[in-house]
């Protein structure tokens, strides 16, 4: 008696999970390397999709490295959205661990500037990004198709919208020229109009030569540089040393939402064009 009514009570339990509505099962789980990029999928997936951002807040992406923690939170993802261009290629060793997940490089159809991995400051290409976003989404959730189509067209709207601000508010500043820490603004210098006349760094954590500061002074001479843009990444001490010699104010921008109300991409975007209109406004 007993038997049967535990085998009547199985029956149930196998019935009723038989009809689970597809709503209710597990969401969609995909992994980004950076936060600008987790917003870009958020936007197109909606809020029922579950993200992994692997790159904490003012971890430098140049030094990362993959912990067996970060290893087993990545264990589900159907995709990993990546940079590429040897920014984040230290991701492609998660595939040792978990063959099964995808690895996609957002670079495809982007326009390059000589590789520069930095393309995502660039709503031109972050366009682009999105739409291979909701591709590869539609691919993996194809039942969830034309949620992702509408928001695909909706969010490019508002990159259009946004792109057109940054225009208006940078197109009539008095100087255009900039001097910068890391070479890692050629894609927001190319699309509004500004003039990158100067780096401190030659490449990711080598401090200058002193041939490179005699050039970088020269150069700050030469274009009546007052301003030095700097990133939350960037060596305080070197930046307050050469700031202070040169006689430069510093204004920090932000490439990657280190800062809170920088979380989406739109938003980080519309901070960086506001600190470069009122550093250069001001000087």
């Amino acid at each position: 008696m007993i038997a049967k009514k535990l085998s009547h009570a199985i029956f149930f339990v196998i019935l009723v999970l038989g009809f689970i509505p597809r709503s209710e099962a597990a969401p969609l789980k995909v992994a980004v390397t950076i936060l600008p990029v987790a917003d870009m999928v958020q936007q197109i997936a909606g809020q029922e999709i579950q993200i992994v951002t692997i790159l904490p807040p003012g971890a430098n992406p140049h030094t990362f490295e993959l912990t067996p923690r970060l290893i087993k939170e990545l264990d589900g993802s159907k995709v990993i959205f990546r940079i590429g261009k040897n920014f984040d290629d230290w991701i492609a060793r998660v595939s040792e661990n978990l063959p099964g997940i995808q690895l996609i490089s957002l670079n495809q159809g982007i326009k390059s500037i000589n590789e520069d991995p930095h393309y995502w400051l660039s709503i031109e290409n972050a366009k682009g990004m999105v739409k291979q976003i909701a591709q590869i989404l539609i691919a993996a959730d194809p039942s969830n198709q034309a949620k992702y189509q509408t928001n695909l067209i909706r969010y490019l709207e508002e990159l259009d919208e946004t792109d057109e601000h940054i225009k208006e508010e940078l197109n009539s500043l008095p100087q255009k020229k900039i001097v910068t820490f890391h070479d890692g603004w050629r894609y927001l210098a190319r699309d509004y109009g500004l003039e990158i006349v100067a780096t401190v760094e030659s490449s990711e954590g080598n401090e200058p030569t002193p041939q490179r500061l005699a050039k970088l002074y020269e150069m700050i001479h030469q274009h009546h540089i007052r301003v030095l843009f700097t990133e939350p990444t960037a060596s305080r001490s070197l930046t307050h040393s050469i700031a202070h010699d040169f006689d430069l104010a510093v204004v920090e921008l932000d490439p990657m939402g280190f800062k809170a109300e920088n979380k989406t991409f739109i938003n980080l975007m519309l901070h960086n064009a506001d600190e470069i209109e009122e550093a250069l406004e001001r000087k």
